[in-house]
């Protein structure tokens, strides 16, 4: 118990992927009253296997709640599931639906990190392709019928990445680790910023004090300004005593190309210049190692309707 954690203004929900009321680690969650303490609702998936860890990761917003089972089977071993659940009668909860990605597969481990933020969801799959990993949108603006908005991947992505380890959802942004990525030493790890709306990578985040192991992105929380990534093994307090890095997340639109919080010519030009020089990291927002013209009206399209 205690194993995944998340907070309403009403509710505490809390993991327990230990639970064997559906099988050997099938996995269970518990929903509490949040001023009190007191357990209100237990929560299993209608469907509930051994080994399916079922409530690895939870999330939950107003009456909703978000139930990752990333060793589920539907799709093929470990492939994974989420789970969403209408809490209105917080004592009897009720399971609305079962969501997989459009294109799950065996080892996908989709579920294994959850987060909601009004009618949006984001679900990581960190095994998705040779753990190179992928994360998802969807929109359960009706909870019963949930649509699939984006498929978000690294720009950069390796094998082992391990992209989608965990994910966090601000209004407009989203922020995933990947512990894998080897950016400054094996498995120091890396976290990226994607455009909600557009599904489009914003930019990565990695420490500056970067080493190997670090595991920077095991954990990851999003505010509309700030940015937090865990770092559990970290080595500055004593070996392994882990850290967290706390970032500016303000200029994360992708138009405000200088990071002054403010769209405006000079982001338009360096866009341009960077369009010129074929500067993929800045020109090249459709992912295709081009800067053509798709991009540039992509851009434009950015500039007219900028990110709050």
């Amino acid at each position: 118990l205690g194993g995944s954690v998340s907070l309403s203004s009403l509710f505490a929900l809390v993991g327990a992927t230990g639970d064997a009321t559906n099988g050997s680690s099938a996995g269970a969650a518990y929903l509490f009253e949040g001023k009190t303490g007191v357990q209100l609702g237990k929560l299993l998936a209608d469907d509930g296997a051994a080994e399916d860890n079922f409530a690895a990761a939870v999330a939950i917003e107003a009456n909703i709640a978000v139930i990752g089972a990333p060793n589920d089977d539907d799709n093929g071993d470990d492939s994974g599931s989420v789970y969403l659940f209408d809490l209105t009668d917080p004592q009897n909860p009720q399971q609305l639906i079962k969501v997989h990605p459009d294109d799950a597969s065996a080892g996908d481990l989709f579920g294994n990190s959850v987060a909601i933020n009004g009618t949006t969801i984001i679900v990581g799959a960190s095994g998705q392709g040779a753990a190179a990993g992928a994360a998802y949108l969807f929109d359960i603006s009706s909870p019963n019928a949930p649509v699939q908005l984006h498929k978000l991947q690294a720009s950069d992505a390796a094998a082992d990445d391990q992209f989608g380890g965990s994910d966090s959802l601000s209004d407009s942004v989203a922020g995933i680790g990947a512990t894998g990525n080897d950016d400054d030493g094996d498995r120091s790890g890396a976290a990226y910023l994607f455009n909600v709306d557009s599904g489009d990578e914003i930019t990565k985040i990695t420490a500056d004090d970067a080493a190997a192991d670090d595991r920077f992105g095991s954990s990851i929380a999003m505010g509309e300004s700030l940015a937090l990534v865990g770092t559990p093994r970290d080595d500055d307090g004593d070996t392994q005593s882990g850290a967290a890095y706390l970032f500016d997340a303000a200029s994360a639109c992708p138009a405000d190309l200088d990071g002054d919080d403010d769209v405006d010519a000079d982001d338009f030009f360096a866009f341009l210049d960077a369009f010129a020089s074929g500067n993929f990291a800045v020109c090249d927002l459709d992912a295709d190692i081009d800067c053509d013209a798709d991009d540039f009206f992509a851009y434009l399209d950015l500039f007219i309707q900028p990110c709050d």
